[in-house]
């Protein structure tokens, strides 16, 4: 045999074997060892719930911009971190027109910057949250929405419920006072069709509402805005209509509606002119005849 080719045929052979070798080590090594990549915010944990970062210490109270109404309440809190649990306690109750609920799942937003960790109402609507000695502003909540909806599907929050809680200092000899959360019963508001055509007449009806003496209607126009939608009070002067009926006709008030996108919403009012509940915001369209 030419000794080149020999040679030729020995040196295949030995980088043959070789690579094949590697092969089967890289083979080995990725079965022991598993790839792995940092994962952010929005990787899902294996209680299906995003992974999100633990902070050990309490952050600083921020001033954050509260909307034309002051009112964020159950606001969602974009790419907050959880504080991790310590040796003070903030606690709280929840109650669904006026009694205790027990199961409710939550968490406190504190100091604009954090969620707590999360919590259980106890058979009495009791809760406590856990988390390090100092000063709190709480600003904000989020439910677990699974059992919420179990346990007060259909309700809203009490109108009287503050959004916020201003800064309080919080030590294990003193516990903090949270939310404490009342869910009732909405204004139910029917009679309310999704289109209407332009000269058709409107009457929207509701429900009363146990205790109330008057209603306050809000009619808002949803008008485009170089690419978003701008909120345009209908009624003029102070921006609503007020009854003590439980009905309104926008002919009878003198109202005529241009096509566009409306929503409309009911406010309950005692004795006092205190809001005592609200409706959902129902939307609706005028389309030309």
């Amino acid at each position: 045999m030419d000794k080149n080719l020999a040679k030729g045929l020995l040196i295949g052979t030995v980088i043959g074997v070789v690579g094949g070798m590697v092969l089967i080590l890289i083979l080995v090594f990725s079965l022991l060892v598993p790839w792995s990549f940092e994962r952010g915010p929005e990787a899902v944990s294996g209680k299906g719930e995003a992974e999100e970062h633990v902070i050990f210490s309490v952050p600083p109270i921020r001033q954050r911009y509260l909307g034309p109404h002051g009112s964020v309440c159950g606001a969602s809190f974009e790419g907050l971190s959880v504080l991790a649990p310590g040796d003070a306690r903030i606690e709280g109750a929840a109650y669904v027109n006026g009694t205790p609920v027990e199961g409710l799942r939550l968490r406190l937003v504190v100091n604009a910057a954090a969620y707590t960790q999360w919590a259980t109402t106890d058979e009495l609507g009791r809760y406590a949250i856990r988390l390090p000695s100092g000063d709190y502003a709480i600003n904000g909540f989020q439910l677990d929405s699974d059992i919420a909806n179990d346990l007060i599907g259909g309700k809203i929050d009490d109108p009287s419920m503050p959004c916020d809680i201003e800064p309080i200092k919080v030590t294990p000899e003193r516990p903090g006072t949270g939310f404490t959360f009342r869910f009732i019963d909405p204004v139910v508001l029917d009679g309310v069709k999704r289109r209407y055509k332009s000269g058709e007449e409107i009457v929207f009806t509701w429900v009363h509402y146990p205790g109330a003496a008057a209603y306050r209607i809000y009619l808002i126009k949803r008008v485009p805005d170089n690419g978003s939608t701008r909120l345009v009070p209908v009624i003029e002067r102070r921006g609503f209509l007020e009854t003590d009926l439980t009905r309104v006709s926008l002919a009878e008030e003198g109202i005529s509606l241009s096509p566009a996108d409306y929503q409309i919403e009911i406010h309950a009012l005692n004795e006092a002119g205190k809001v005592i509940s609200q409706s959902l915001q129902r939307e609706f369209e005028i389309v030309p005849e």
